[in-house]
């Protein structure tokens, strides 16, 4: 749960649509692989109690065979240098109020 907050308020703080919107392309890039690398790990994390969904998480990533490796292999920052990312339907139901 920590990672997550931490990538919010990554995002609250670095606001990447305004990097994108006033040219700063690298540091975009640098903010998007971030987020990516940190949602990947929080793959990991939450694979024991919802494999399906840690999986449908890497295959949206481009690493569908992520699973197959090993905890040495996967837990190092930046072991992964492009992504492949693609659009999927939600991973859980909205909740209306």
């Amino acid at each position: 749960l920590d990672l997550m907050t931490f990538c919010d308020q990554y995002v609250d703080k670095e606001k990447p649509w305004q990097l994108i919107k006033n040219n700063k392309v690298d540091k975009f890039q640098e903010v998007i692989y971030n987020l990516i690398e940190s949602i990947r790990h929080i793959s990991w994390l939450t694979q024991p109690f919802m494999p399906e969904i840690s999986q449908q998480i890497f295959e949206a990533l481009g690493i569908s065979q992520e699973n197959k490796k090993s905890l040495e292999q996967t837990k190092v920052w930046g072991k992964i240098k492009n992504y492949q990312v693609k659009k999927i339907k939600p991973l859980f139901p909205r909740i209306e109020k």
